[in-house]
């Protein structure tokens, strides 16, 4: 759904697809549109590794928390 933690990661119709929280008609709709386009699924399976790759990879965590700890710590 598109509450705040999941919408801050997920970028609709991009790297997933957020339906409004409570909305079971909109669920419904999201996920007819999803198993009648096979390109949309692939499309948004393909970004939503790349974007993890990206983002949330374990050098890019140990990163960022690396970076955190030395700010914390100086």
């Amino acid at each position: 759904s598109n509450v705040q933690a999941l919408s801050e990661i997920v970028i609709n119709h991009q790297t997933g697809v957020l339906f409004k929280k409570g909305d079971v008609e909109d669920l419904v709709i999201n996920l007819v549109n999803l198993i009648d386009d096979d390109g949309l699924r692939m499309q948004i399976g393909k970004q939503a590794r790349e974007w993890v790759c990206e983002h949330r990879d374990w050098s890019k965590i140990s990163e960022t928390l690396s970076d955190v700890y030395h700010q914390i710590s100086v």
